[in-house]
């Protein structure tokens, strides 16, 4: 993930979180967060706590959690259900 300076600061990501189908619909919206070198977590740590979490639910095995810079761009996709 790339981040942004002006005038000598480093300014914070901003990432979306979406789960999507396998045939890669939309199904839902986690919001955003923001992700800087002082952040405890990365987008990615983020992304991976919300799989984990979905894991409990059947109807969302076959799901990934997506993570979108702020431009709409794919950074990291992380499958709910992980391969054994």
């Amino acid at each position: 993930m790339r981040q942004l300076k002006a005038r000598g600061e480093v300014l914070m990501a901003k990432c979306f979180f979406i789960l999507k189908s396998r045939s890669d619909a939309f199904e839902a919206s986690f919001g955003l967060a923001y992700f800087d070198a002082q952040s405890g977590e990365t987008a990615v740590d983020r992304a991976r706590r919300i799989a984990a979490q979905l894991r409990e639910h059947r109807a969302y095995r076959t799901c990934s959690v997506v993570v979108m810079e702020q431009g709409g761009k794919e950074i990291a996709r992380v499958p709910v259900l992980l391969p054994f």
